[in-house]
């Protein structure tokens, strides 16, 4: 693996890295000190480096936060020499400060009794806001309340990089293959059953074992696999070697 381009971000505490060799569609993972035993070795390695606080992998790209204010200079030229380079062609030079590229945003999805239902991406004063398909509209219709509003909730998923409508769709195909038919038509049961309620709702959700994980870890199709692995809520350390196989 080799880095073909270094691009910085509108944050000034990130750097994005692009590499020739990329993950499966809709696997992305942080790494910290906290949690680098199921990293990747070169990852290990990146995490190692004076000034890096954490790395986030997906698609093509690492995307590498520093502490504080820790030498990018310094970071980026050790970064180049645990992959066997020198010289690689950057955007960011010390005077660049904040050059523009790929930015930080943050994402949210909005559940109604555990069916999302819009998705909302959020960076500075920007925002993309987008419906999920017809299926996902059906099924909240069905199950809608008098307390809808109400019971409407906001999820936080985390940080991206990207453009907005980029990372809107990214997401929007996530939760396409995390919610196949049979898991939303169980939710809208569950739902209807669940009817007025005071309790929160919580979607009762059959774990599936190692076992079958692993089989359908070899689905030629994506959705199914990354479905598979969006059910390992917490995973157990006997999982971990999965994780690491759909890490390569």
């Amino acid at each position: 693996m080799k880095i073909v381009f270094i691009e910085p971000t509108p944050s000034p505490n990130t750097m994005k890295l692009h590499l020739d060799e990329s993950l499966e569609p809709g696997i992305r993972k942080t790494y910290t000190l906290n949690n680098e035993r199921s990293a990747p070795a070169w990852i290990r390695g990146l995490l190692q480096i004076p000034g890096v606080k954490s790395v986030f992998h997906t698609a093509d790209f690492v995307a590498l936060d520093r502490k504080g204010n820790a030498d990018w200079a310094a970071i980026l030229s050790e970064v180049q020499k645990q992959f066997g380079q020198e010289g690689v062609e950057s955007a960011w030079t010390p005077e660049s400060g904040e050059a523009s590229g790929y930015g930080e945003a943050q994402v949210f999805v909005q559940f109604f009794r555990g069916i999302p239902m819009q998705i909302r991406v959020k960076a500075g004063n920007q925002e993309e806001r987008i419906s999920l398909s017809e299926r996902f509209v059906n099924a909240v219709t069905e199950v809608a309340s008098a307390t809808l509003i109400k019971e409407r909730k906001l999820v936080d998923y985390g940080v991206r990089y990207g453009e907005l409508p980029d990372i809107a769709r990214e997401i929007e195909q996530e939760l396409e293959a995390a919610y196949p038919p049979e898991r939303l038509k169980g939710i809208v049961e569950q739902a209807i059953a669940h009817g007025r309620s005071e309790t929160e709702f919580v979607e009762q959700r059959r774990a599936l074992s190692l076992d079958e994980i692993r089989e359908r870890m070899k689905d030629p199709d994506w959705r199914v696999r990354y479905a598979a692995l969006e059910s390992l809520q917490q995973p157990s350390a006997e999982a971990l070697p999965l994780l690491a196989e759909a890490l390569r």
